[in-house]
C-alpha cells in the first residue's frame, strides 16, 4: 500500500512506521525523521498556517493517509483554532477526494469536563474537524483511548506509581475508564480499511483505576487509600486528578 502519516515523528506515527514497515510509506512531520526501508520524509510546516502540507506535491496519490498532525500541548485562541480546521478541512477534502482512505483519530478528552488549556484546545480542534466532515465517507473517526501498557501519559503513570514499595495506595478508587492495550491498537491500525466510516471508540476493556494500579505483590491499605481519595476530591481542577477520582465515561451525545 501507498500510505502517508502526517505528525509521523509521534508516538502513534512511529508505532505506525513499524506496523507498516512493507509497505510504501511517505512521512510528514516538524521533527526531521531519518527515513528507513520504503520510506521517504517531507517536511511539515506549523498546522496553524494553510501551506502546512505543500512540501507534499498536491498531485501525489495515497491508498491510506493517518493524520495524526495538530498542535499538541499548544494553547492557541479561537482564531488560530479556526485557521487550523479550516487546514484540516482542506488537506483531508483533498485527498479524500482523489479516492484516499483516511483515518483522522479523535481523542478521548472529548469525554472529559476538566481539562487543561492546552487540552482544551485539542479537543475543540477534534471535535470542530468532526464535525464539519462527519458525513465524508472517505473518512474514518477512531476515537484512540488511553493506552495502559505502553507509551507516555496512563502507561508511564501506571509504571511509575508501581515503583512505590510495599502498599497500594489507589486501592480505593473505584471509577472506572476505557483503556487500550498496545496489541489492540497495532490489529486495529494494521488493517486500516477495517476502520469504517463513523466514529469508533478504540479501547479493549474498561477497567477501575484500583485495577490499573494494583500489584498483587503490595498490600491494599484501604483507610489510607480513602484519604487521598478524599484529598484529590478537593483537586479535581486538576485534570490528572480528576480521572482518577472521577474515571472517564463514553457519552455518544458528546459530539
Amino acid at each position: 500500500m501507498k500510505i502517508l502519516i502526517t505528525g509521523a515523528s509521534g508516538y502513534i506515527g512511529t508505532l505506525l512506521r513499524q506496523i507498516f514497515a512493507n509497505d510504501e510509506v511517505t512521512l510528514l512531520s516538524r521533527r526531521r525523521i531519518a527515513p528507513g526501508k520504503n520510506e521517504e520524509w517531507f517536511p511539515s510546516g506549523n498546522v496553524q498556517d494553510a501551506g502546512w502540507w505543500h512540501a507534499l506535491s498536491p498531485d501525489r496519490n495515497f491508498e491510506v493517509i493517518f493524520h495524526l498532525a495538530e498542535p499538541v500541548k499548544e494553547s492557541v485562541n479561537s482564531k488560530v483554532m479556526q485557521n487550523i480546521m479550516d487546514g484540516h478541512v482542506s488537506f483531508i477534502s483533498h485527498f479524500t477526494n482523489k479516492g484516499a482512505k483516511l483515518i483522522y483519530p479523535l481523542t478521548a478528552y472529548l469525554y472529559d469536563r476538566r481539562l487543561s488549556r492546552s487540552d482544551t484546545s485539542y479537543a475543540e480542534i477534534k471535535r470542530g474537524v468532526y464535525r464539519r466532515l462527519k458525513d465524508n465517507t472517505g473518512v474514518s473517526f477512531p476515537i484512540i483511548h488511553p493506552i495502559c501498557d505502553s507509551g507516555h501519559g496512563l502507561g508511564r503513570l501506571i509504571q511509575t506509581e508501581k515503583q512505590i514499595p510495599f502498599l497500594n495506595i489507589l486501592c480505593a478508587f473505584e471509577a472506572t475508564i476505557p483503556v487500550l492495550r498496545l496489541g489492540h491498537l497495532r490489529q486495529i491500525f494494521a488493517d486500516p480499511n477495517s476502520l469504517t466510516h463513523r466514529r469508533l471508540d478504540v479501547y479493549s476493556e474498561i477497567l477501575a483505576i484500583r485495577q490499573l494500579f494494583n500489584d498483587d505483590a503490595r498490600a491494599n491499605v484501604f483507610g489510607l487509600s480513602r484519604a487521598l481519595r478524599h484529598v484529590l476530591t478537593f483537586l479535581r481542577f486538576v485534570p490528572s486528578f480528576n480521572l482518577l477520582v472521577q474515571g472517564r465515561t463514553i457519552n455518544d451525545s458528546i459530539l
